[in-house]
């Protein structure tokens, strides 16, 4: 009985060579002895043409994506619809393929230069073990070149454009390598500040399980690659800088999913710590870690703060730094999860009230963001206020720890107070320059300190209201603004949160080039991550207004499997990636029959583990079966990927009852659901992952995560093995993120369960192996567009405030110009120029006659921050009155300055009316 048309497309040709043809294969398969739940695959022979003749002989489909480019790749041999195809050449033979199997090898890093990059080595002798690896790279490309002169007459022109390209870029790359050992060899606190960041990657602490000997090939070279720019500021004038650096661009990190990116650009920010401390900068930021989510910055604030820890051990045990002031982690994530500010006796935040008078577990279970001591390893971790300090404290309640308090703070005002080395923080705060009074700090414009409270701008201590502290008037700091502002999941910011956050990334690359004093003005060094995506460098320049340089480069060889730093090693599968249509089903019953099926096998495995053994050690498992049973554990949770938050809901009704029913009359441990959606906080989120931490061997506990994006990133977890989707994400990017939760430690299992009533679902069975081999450059590109028409309507308020904020008071040297009659004051006696606001703004924007989608821009500004100032400057208003909210009203679109970035509806105010 016919059941599913399958059809499948193949370009054939007679084997005299007389005839090419396309033609359509036609399959409408039948059930398999009656049972809809398999299907016979339908096999054909090139024997024979289609009508039983002459023989034939199967040809590549030449695919338009791929046609222009050098890389080697499989040929596709059939275009499947509603099924997949396989093509054995040696056979000469095509068949339909029901449930597509692909298997992702591994991508390791390259250990041939493993004894040059060991800490050790580095420590001891940086030059000549950096040298080695340069020399090598050297030798390297000239093997390119000589690879390219031998296959350049076989490329097409445009292919042949792409590689010579490519080989630009790999010797800039080099070349860029090369620079930074020249800084290292030649002056001394580079030298210093290299071999102290690789002390603190090698030190050790007891609490620490991964221990690493060195560096992996890609991020040395990274870091030692961003040298030039990380030190150009204290050397404005030196040649050999100039020349590594002769404009500004912005940097791409792009490597894979758990390939080590977090290590590489935590390495440059530990590199700049130690400079900026040897070369006198003892106060300010350094670096600023930005993520698109809460969950992500939360995730790798562990990581930070760790290795942060480390180095202030590095720093306390060297006798030229150790009276040079802490290294610490800010985290900057705003007030719906930290507050802004601990106030006495405020009625308008009773946050401020439990955390001044409130109980330990109150305050660990809303403010605890580090639960376990990165130095000694115990979850002895407690919240404590310190009212003397004025600060929300992370305590190490070991007595046999050498660290007390975590040099960690997390409230807003501390971070500004105390200017932290590196901030964690979200993309949206960004958005604080355009709303708060206090941001400037961060850019090190300061004027006191109060020795108990820290850092103010006002002629006030800011630690709290009221406060009566004396207060020590402040020198200029001594290169105050950040170096480093990296931005990591450089996809994620796209669309409306990506054009308003360019807006911001310009204003703050404006402001440090060109508004803070003379002496303070540098470059900002932006660096992206990500391992996930296209047209980079269109990205970028919509993001950063800059030129954009990816790292690693496209390896200029035909063989897509290597490049100098890392390989495919084929003999380890890292992933196993099916798809199914569930024919005659539907996908709920599809999804959850899967995961039961899963669950089923994995009991059985763990029921027969000592007839099974000696079965898998013939086929190479060396370990006992204590080992086979530790494995079998990070198999027992099973993740589903829904898209919406919807299917979560109806899949755990179905697992709760009709999967849960089976297993009970099984006798087996039945399902026990988690969710992580965006309904889900990232502390509810946090305590799901330490649950299944700390209950790994527990197979009653909770096993099954039903998931929305939310995972897609940051999530870290060996026991994530086996995931199933439920219908594939909306993009190839999410889909990439997604499934590398899987198979970090052990081979991951990824099922694709089709819905075949969505075209983007059956797509990809039409070449589900090809896709996935090429995954990487089908991702798309990233929707962002910083001239959009609108947008700047959006972020155009908190521009021009936040130039009043951060910008006129440092200029003007006034406590405050956030309230509308101080600005009326400047702007009536001339001291503020309606002018030079105007060219100022056009400057922060980036508008250039050279570019005509920013005339518009131009001008809007022009029309309406005249328009703006114009009514401030000539209206009546209360000595109470917010510039904020008078910006607001004389604003044509009566838009206020973001709170967040992610501020793109207006505004409406409801109130009660009286009857």
């Amino acid at each position: 009985m016919p059941c599913w048309k399958f059809d499948i497309f193949v370009s054939v040709k007679n084997i005299d060579g007389h005839k090419n043809v396309f033609v359509q294969l036609v399959n409408k398969t039948e059930k398999l002895n009656g049972n809809n739940r398999g299907y016979l695959p339908q096999i054909y022979s090139a024997g024979f043409d289609i009508q039983g003749n002459s023989k034939v002989s199967f040809m590549p489909i030449e695919l338009d994506y791929f046609k222009d480019n050098y890389k080697e790749r499989r040929k596709c041999y059939s275009i499947g619809e509603n099924a997949s195809s396989s093509f054995d050449q040696k056979k000469n033979m095509l068949s339909t393929v029901n449930v597509p199997v692909f298997y992702q090898y591994r991508t390791k890093t390259n250990d041939s230069f493993n004894q040059y990059i060991e800490f050790q080595k580095l420590i001891e002798d940086p030059v000549h073990n950096l040298e080695v690896i340069f020399d090598n790279m050297e030798k390297d490309f000239e093997k390119r070149k000589k690879e390219f002169d031998e296959c350049k007459d076989l490329l097409n022109y445009s292919a042949r454009e792409k590689f010579e390209k490519a080989l630009e870029d790999y010797e800039q790359e080099i070349k860029r390598f090369g620079f930074g050992i020249e800084q290292i060899k030649y002056k001394d606190i580079v030298y210093k500040a290299f071999v102290l960041m690789n002390k603190t990657f090698s030190t050790k602490v007891p609490g620490e399980h991964r221990v690493y000997k060195g560096w992996r090939l890609f991020q040395i070279v990274f870091v030692v690659s961003l040298i030039c720019e990380m030190i150009q500021s204290e050397y404005p004038e030196d040649l050999s800088i100039k020349k590594a650096v002769p404009v500004e661009v912005a940097n791409l990190l792009y490597f894979p999913t758990g390939g080590g990116k977090t290590e590489a650009f935590l390495g440059a920010s530990v590199f700049n710590m130690f400079f900026d401390r040897l070369r006198g900068k003892n106060v300010g930021v350094t670096g600023i870690l930005k993520y698109p989510l809460r969950l992500l910055a939360v995730q790798q604030l562990d990581r930070v703060l760790a290795i942060t820890m480390k180095a202030n051990i590095v720093r306390g045990n060297d006798s030229e730094l150790k009276n040079s002031n802490e290294f610490a982690v800010g985290f900057l994530v705003g007030s719906g999860n930290t507050p802004n500010k601990v106030v006495e006796n405020d009625k308008f935040n009773s946050g401020s009230e439990a955390i001044i008078h409130g109980d330990q577990d109150s305050l660990n279970e809303k403010y605890r963001f580090i639960d376990t001591c990165p130095v000694c390893g115990e979850k002895k971790v407690n919240v404590v206020f310190d009212q003397d300090s004025w600060r929300l404290k992370h305590i190490c309640c070991n007595e046999n720890c050498s660290q007390s308090t975590l040099p960690l703070m997390i409230i807003d005002n501390e971070i500004y107070r105390y200017l932290p080395s590196l901030i964690v923080s979200t993309v949206d705060k960004m958005a604080a320059l355009g709303f708060s009074d206090d941001f400037k700090l961060l850019m090190g414009q300061v004027r006191h300190k109060c020795q108990k409270h820290g850092y103010s701008w006002k002629k006030q201590c800011s630690a709290k209201y009221n406060c009566e502290c004396e207060l020590d008037n402040v020198e200029e700091l001594k290169d105050p603004i950040p170096t480093l502002l990296i931005q990591d999941e450089m996809h994620l910011v796209k669309e409306s949160l990506g054009t308003f956050d360019s807006h911001y990334e310009s204003f703050i690359r404006y402001y440090a080039g060109n508004l803070v004093p003379p002496s303070q003005q540098k470059r900002v060094l932006f660096v992206g991550a990500t391992a996930t995506i296209s047209m980079y460098e269109e990205h970028i320049n919509h993001l950063y207004h800059m030129r954009g340089r990816r790292f690693p480069c496209e390896y200029p060889t035909r063989n897509a499997n290597k490049d100098f730093y890392s390989y495919i090693d084929h003999t380890d599968i890292t992933r196993i990636i099916l798809g199914f249509a569930p024919y005659g089903r539907s996908i709920t019953r599809g999804i959850w029959e899967a995961v039961y099926i899963m669950r089923i096998l994995i009991c059985e495995m763990m029921r027969t583990m000592k007839t099974l053994l000696p079965i898998l050690q013939e086929k190479g498992f060396t370990g006992t079966e204590d080992d086979l049973k530790e494995i079998l554990y990070d198999y027992w949770i099973e993740l589903v990927y829904n898209n919406r938050k919807e299917d979560v809901m109806n899949l755990d009704n179905a697992f709760m009852n009709q999967a849960n029913d089976r297993l009970l009359d099984k006798g087996l441990p039945l399902f026990v659901s988690s969710q992580m959606t965006s309904d889900n906080d990232f502390q509810e989120v946090r305590k799901t992952l330490f649950g299944i931490q700390a209950n790994r061997k527990n197979l009653e506990s909770d096993n099954l995560i039903l998931a929305t994006s939310t995972i897609s990133h940051g999530v870290d977890e060996d026991s994530f093995n086996n995931m199933f989707f439920y219908g594939m994400p909306n993009t190839n990017a999410e889909y990439i993120q997604a499934y590398s939760r899987s198979g970090r430690k052990y081979t991951g299992l990824v099922v694709d369960i089709i819905r075949l009533l969505r075209v983007r679902d059956r797509a990809y069975l039409k070449n589900f192996v090809l896709f996935h081999e090429n995954k990487d450059d089908l991702v798309e590109s990233v929707p962002i567009n910083r001239w959009a028409k609108n947008a700047i309507y959006n972020t155009l308020p908190g521009i021009l405030n936040g130039l009043f904020l951060q910008y006129y008071t440092v200029k003007l040297n006034i406590d405050s110009l956030s309230k509308t009659n101080e600005v009326k004051k400047c702007l009536q006696d001339g001291r503020i120029e309606i002018a030079d606001v105007i060219k100022t703004v056009i400057g922060i924007y980036g508008c250039v006659a050279t570019e005509k989608l920013s005339i518009n821009y131009e001008e809007i500004i022009e029309k309406e921050v005249f328009d703006i100032l114009s009514t401030i400057k000539t209206g009546i208003y209360e000595n109470t009155d917010k510039l904020s909210d008078s910006i607001k009203q004389a604003y044509r679109k009566h838009f206020a300055p973001m709170t967040s970035l992610r501020d793109i509806e207006e505004q409406i105010e409801v109130a009660i009316m009286e009857r």
